[in-house]
């Protein structure tokens, strides 16, 4: 772990070294942002508040599944961009790798403006930025671009990892960071030269620096929730404003003093309220937040290519049109494409995340009812937000080419859930199991300190007297 945390910083280094030596503050500011985003979530994220042999394994396994991950993801880049497959899966690459190109060569003087003019008043052109960046120091090669989205899909391991311990213990982390690492549609666009990877990194973290700010309100778990949302607004703002006001009302529930709720609460709020007032940021996102746009929105998005399967141009513009089409599109959403809309070679693809989605979602069910129950305050964020990014997409998508895309946004938090559906399953079977033994047969430890387990069956950060199903590891 301790060597991972170094190459996060090298890279991180490196990086934002690139954009100084440019000039330009457009891409210093993006590169600093990129940095100090990879920086504080590897301060968040190092489990390495349990002394001992538990926490010397626990940093071996992280280094084994991330590694792992960061090689098939690599392993996969190549292959697409060998057989030029990466098209399959449209045309965002080359909109970021032709926006990247203008931004070297306006760095170089070649440009009078730093992105094509279509992007030059959207707030969304942090990963623009980065990969211009890096073209311009690097050459105009996709290499570097992609080297770095492979390194943060493994790197997302980490957040989900850290974030399964706090809720329900070591076993629950490791088995949540196996889904992160392995999961068939992380890997994917982790292998491409896009922003869902980064902006997915950034979605984790920001929810793992929560949880420490809902625990305990200090500057520095403040400071890294800012640096985290400022860096998620400059690749989705609509997505910025959803998880900041989820956070703002689940960090505000899950406090215990009454007092600390109200200047938490206060704190984000003026924050949001800063940040889309006075500097503009989602402004026309919220001035655009009504369902005639929502349904004009969904029927362009239905217009995309038929490969990909369209959904149909749903009427959504009035509250009872949305209210009585959102359990079909929360349906969509969550299940596409289903199994006779699967048609196409390109579809047939989607298969292996497909098997793997459906198998964990009794997991996730179990882990979700499991944390209501035991860790209510600590799962409200992750839920809002979960919730809040489900309602939008279920109302907007209209093409399983994109739900399947957007989805990562809710597999990522959910892998942590799944992971401590999973544990608590396996404690349930184990326990089981030992009823039925025959007399003097002794039955595996239930429970192993850890990392994320301070004290046997206690989560990092649970109250004392507080047991968890930490499970067999």
């Amino acid at each position: 772990m301790r060597a991972l945390g170094l190459a996060g910083i090298l890279c991180s280094v490196a990086v934002l070294g690139t954009c100084i030596s440019l000039g330009g503050t457009t891409g210093l500011a993006a590169g600093a942002a990129a940095a100090a985003c990879f920086l504080l979530s590897a301060r968040a994220l190092a489990p390495g508040e349990a002394p001992g042999e538990s926490a010397a394994g626990e940093r071996r396994f992280l280094a084994s599944v991330v590694g792992w991950a960061f090689f098939l993801r690599l392993a996969a880049s190549i292959v697409l961009h060998a057989t030029g497959t990466w098209s399959w899966f449209g045309g965002d690459e080359e909109t970021f790798d032709l926006n990247g190109r203008v931004f070297a060569g306006w760095v170089d003087g070649q440009f009078a403006i730093p992105l094509s003019p279509r992007f030059l008043g959207s707030f969304e052109v942090g990963y623009f930025y980065l990969v211009g960046s890096m073209y311009s120091a690097y050459g105009l090669s996709k290499g570097i671009p992609l080297l770095v989205n492979a390194l943060l899909g493994a790197a997302l391991v980490l957040p989900v990892h850290a974030l399964a311990g706090r809720f329900a213990g070591r076993a629950a982390a490791r088995r949540a960071a196996l889904l992160a690492a392995f999961f068939p549609s992380l890997v994917l666009w982790s292998s491409l030269m896009v922003r869902d990877v980064l902006a997915l990194f950034c979605l984790a973290s920001v929810l793992l620096v929560a949880d420490r700010l809902r625990r305990s309100l200090s500057p520095a778990n403040l400071l890294a929730l800012v640096a985290l949302l400022a860096a998620l607004a400059s690749l989705r703002t609509y997505i910025f404003l959803i998880v900041g006001v989820a956070l703002a009302g689940g960090i505000v529930l899950g406090q215990r003093s009454a007092g600390r709720a109200l200047l938490t609460g206060a704190l984000l709020m003026f924050g949001l309220i800063f940040a889309v007032r006075t500097l503009g940021i989602g402004q026309s996102e919220l001035e655009r937040a009504n369902l005639e746009t929502l349904a004009q929105h969904r029927h362009y998005n239905a217009l995309g290519p038929s490969v990909a399967g369209s959904l149909g141009s749903e009427d959504i513009s009035t509250p009872t049109a949305a209210l009585t089409y959102l359990p079909v599109g929360m349906a969509y959403f969550l299940l596409s494409p289903l199994p006779w809309q699967i048609g196409s070679p390109r579809q047939i693809l989607s298969l292996p995340d497909l098997v793997l989605w459906y198998s964990i979602l009794p997991a996730v069910g179990a882990g979700l009812v499991w944390l209501l129950r035991r860790r209510f305050r600590a799962v409200l964020p992750l839920l809002f937000t979960v919730v809040g990014i489900t309602v939008l997409y279920s109302l907007v998508e209209g093409n399983i080419g994109i739900i399947f895309r957007h989805r990562a946004q809710i597999i990522v938090p959910l892998c942590a859930v799944a992971g401590a559906g999973t544990a608590i399953r396996a404690r349930a079977r184990a326990r089981r199991n030992a009823r039925e033994a025959p007399r003097g047969w002794e039955s595996p430890r239930l429970e192993t300190a850890g990392p994320l387990d301070p004290a046997p069956g206690r989560a990092l950060g649970a109250p004392a007297g507080v047991r968890l199903p930490a499970g067999p590891a």
